[in-house]
C-alpha cells in the first residue's frame, strides 16, 4: 500500500458511522448540553447550521458529515434513543415515490421538497440576495424579479418533465441511474434570455447514464409519471442539484438588468462572489430565513436545559 492510498483509507474513515458516532460521544461526554447536527454533505450544513445556532442559545453545536443519507439513517438508528439536542437532517429525494419511504418520525428532519437545494429554488431565496445586496427597497421592482424567476422556473420545470419523469420510472422499477453522471449542459440549452429548450438527443443522453435491467423504453411508465408530477410543485421533482444549476445560470443574466434600475448616486448593485462564481449555495444557503418547517423542527428538537 503506497501513502496515498493510506491516506485515502484516512479520509474514508472520518466519515464512517462508525467513527462518527465514536466523536459524537466522546464529545457529548465531555459536553451533555451541546448541539449534535448530522447531515448529509457539506452543502446541506451551509443551508441549517445558521438556524441551528440562532436557536441554541449559546450553546455549542458540533455537526457531523456522514457521506450522504444512507450515512445519517444508519446513525439515527444507532443514537436514536440517546438522550439531548441531537439533530438528524435528510433530503426527501424520490423516496415517498420510489417505495423505501421517508418514516423517520419526528426526531428526523425530511426536507419539503427534493432536496436541501430546493430551498435555494424559492422566491425567498431571490428576496434574501435583494436585502442584502440590491441598494433599494421591496417594491415594484423586486416584484417584477420574483415574478421573472417563478416564470423562468417554470419553464425549465417543463423542460425537465419527461426527464424527471424517466429517472422515477427507472427507479420504480428497479433499475440503476447513475444520477451523478446527468450533465444538464447535456440535456437542456440555457438561452441567453434565460429560457430553456430540451435538447434533441436528451433521451440518448440518459440511456448512456442508466444502467439498466431491461433495454425497453416503458413509454407508458414516463407518461404516467409525467402526468403525476405534473401538478405538483416543480421543487417536489426537480432534484435539487439541477435547481442549483438553474439559479446558476439565472442569476448572473438578470443581475446586470437589476444593476441597471438603481438611480444614479445610489451605493452600486454587488454582484455576490457566489454568483459569480456560479456557486449560489455560498451566495444564498446562510442568508435564507428560516423555512417554516425547519423552524417548527428545530424548536422540538433542541431541548431547553
Amino acid at each position: 500500500m503506497d501513502d496515498l492510498d493510506f491516506v485515502a483509507i484516512l479520509e474514508a474513515a472520518e466519515i464512517e458511522p462508525v467513527s462518527i458516532a465514536h466523536q459524537y460521544r466522546l464529545q457529548k461526554d465531555r459536553d451533555a448540553k451541546g448541539v449534535f447536527a448530522f447531515f448529509e454533505g457539506d452543502e446541506d450544513k451551509m443551508i441549517y447550521l445558521t438556524h441551528i445556532k440562532n436557536r441554541s442559545k449559546g450553546r455549542k453545536v458540533y455537526s457531523y458529515i456522514c457521506d450522504g443519507k444512507k450515512g445519517v439513517v444508519k446513525l439515527f438508528k444507532e443514537l436514536e434513543d440517546e438522550d439531548g439536542s441531537l439533530l438528524f437532517f435528510v433530503d426527501r429525494d424520490y423516496d415517498d415515490w420510489i417505495g423505501d419511504g421517508n418514516n423517520f418520525g419526528e426526531r428526523v428532519f425530511v426536507t419539503k421538497w427534493y432536496s436541501a437545494e430546493s430551498y435555494l429554488g424559492s422566491s425567498a431565496s431571490i428576496e434574501a440576495l435583494w436585502d442584502e445586496f440590491v441598494p433599494l427597497p421591496r417594491d415594484h421592482r423586486l416584484e417584477a424579479f420574483v415574478k421573472d424567476f417563478e416564470k423562468k422556473k417554470h419553464e425549465f420545470a417543463r423542460s425537465l418533465l419527461p426527464i424527471c419523469a424517466w429517472v422515477i420510472s427507472k427507479l420504480k422499477a428497479g433499475d440503476k441511474v447513475m444520477l451523478s453522471d446527468l450533465k444538464l449542459n447535456q440535456l437542456i440549452d440555457f438561452r441567453g434570455d434565460c429560457s430553456t429548450v430540451r435538447k434533441k438527443n436528451a433521451i440518448s443522453e440518459l440511456h448512456r447514464c442508466h444502467v439498466q435491467k431491461n433495454d425497453a423504453l416503458e413509454v407508458g411508465n414516463v407518461v404516467y409519471w409525467a402526468k403525476k408530477i405534473k401538478e405538483l410543485d416543480p421543487l417536489l421533482w426537480i432534484r435539487g442539484k439541477y435547481i442549483s444549476w438553474f439559479i446558476s445560470e439565472y442569476l448572473p443574466l438578470r443581475w446586470g438588468l437589476i444593476h441597471k434600475s438603481v438611480p444614479k448616486g445610489k451605493r452600486k448593485v454587488v454582484i455576490p462572489a457566489g454568483i459569480s462564481q456560479k456557486k449560489p449555495f455560498e451566495a444564498i444557503g446562510s442568508r435564507l430565513e428560516c423555512p417554516e418547517d425547519l423552524g417548527e423542527y428545530l424548536n422540538f428538537a433542541i431541548k431547553n436545559q
